[in-house]
């Protein structure tokens, strides 16, 4: 694509290891029988400046024990976390578990659906029970960087 006065607010990569490990996060490391995210799109203040941040990734069918993938944490700012389904025959169904915990509340989803995890409230472990076909996964928060606080 051609340079263009807006071109720069067209985002089509995700982040190198070596980004991905400049921010602070781990490098994605493929382990047998486990379903895999691979990153599709990531944006934040350092790719587009003043924008916020949103991670999009595409997480692969696989075995039924895939253990925690998010550890519990909070934010200072909000965010919204998204699971969708890929059946386009049946595009509410994620044909698959997912475990996300909210407070001391946790949350099975099987159906695409939209979480919306207010500042403060400590969220996860997210964890992949089972996934039957793919599921885009995606996470955005209103501050411009994925900043979180463990618990």
């Amino acid at each position: 694509m051609a340079k263009t006065k807006y071109g720069k607010y067209i985002i089509k990569d995700y982040l190198t290891d070596a980004e991905k490990t400049a921010r602070g996060r781990t490098v994605d490391q493929r382990k047998p029988g486990v379903p895999f995210p691979r990153g599709l799109l990531w944006l934040d203040e350092k790719i587009v400046k003043d924008s916020f941040y949103m991670e999009v990734v595409f997480m692969e069918p696989g075995s039924t024990s895939t253990g925690v993938w998010v550890k519990p944490h909070t934010h200072e700012t909000d965010e919204i976390i998204g699971f969708v389904g890929t059946d386009v025959r049946n595009p509410r169904s994620l044909n698959s578990e997912v475990e996300l915990w909210l407070g001391d509340e946790k949350q099975v989803i099987t159906e695409s659906c939209l979480v919306f995890v207010p500042k403060g409230l400590q969220h996860g472990p997210l964890t992949f029970v089972k996934v039957g076909t793919p599921i885009v996964h995606f996470s955005v928060l209103t501050g411009g960087q994925y900043l979180w606080t463990s618990k």
